[in-house]
């Protein structure tokens, strides 16, 4: 992961916190017998907060390694490695 920046270095470790408050959510609902409904919707949001990491690393692979890939000259190297990232993330959501 040496290839983002600072920027999505940060950005990456602020959506991880709030996932991780979102899944500490979670289990102080189940512990004070908040309704199912209720804890659903906290686990979509940790969902979602989850999806949203995921399409960030996807876009940095994007930006940085596919780029380098295609500017180095071996482009086909460059989208096989970026269609298995995409399977990867893909996988995620089956």
């Amino acid at each position: 992961m040496t290839e983002i920046t600072a920027e999505e270095h940060q950005a990456l470790v602020r959506r991880i916190h709030k996932a991780a408050g979102q899944c500490n959510a979670i289990e102080r609902m189940i512990d004070s017998d908040a309704t199912c409904e209720q804890i659903l919707t906290q686990v979509n949001a940790a969902k979602s907060a989850l999806h949203r990491i995921g399409q960030m690393l996807l876009e940095a692979h994007l930006h940085h390694c596919a780029r380098e890939g295609v500017a180095s000259g071996d482009a086909t190297k460059a989208f096989e490695n970026l269609s298995q990232t995409i399977e990867y993330f893909c996988r995620i959501y089956k």
